[in-house]
């Protein structure tokens, strides 16, 4: 589920990319949104572990 999201927000987002050659640290951006995302969503009330 939290893959499939992930590969979603980038096939949508593919023309925001400004530098190409930063591409892994754009990935890593968009991967840690949704992952924080899915936190919000399926676990109100209870904090964001620290190493996300």
């Amino acid at each position: 589920d939290m893959v499939q999201d992930i590969f979603l927000r980038v096939h949508e987002r593919m023309g925001s990319v400004r530098d190409t050659g930063r591409i892994e640290s754009w990935l890593f951006q968009i991967a840690c949104n949704a992952i924080v995302d899915h936190y919000r969503r399926n676990r109100a009330g209870e904090p964001v572990p620290d190493w996300i």
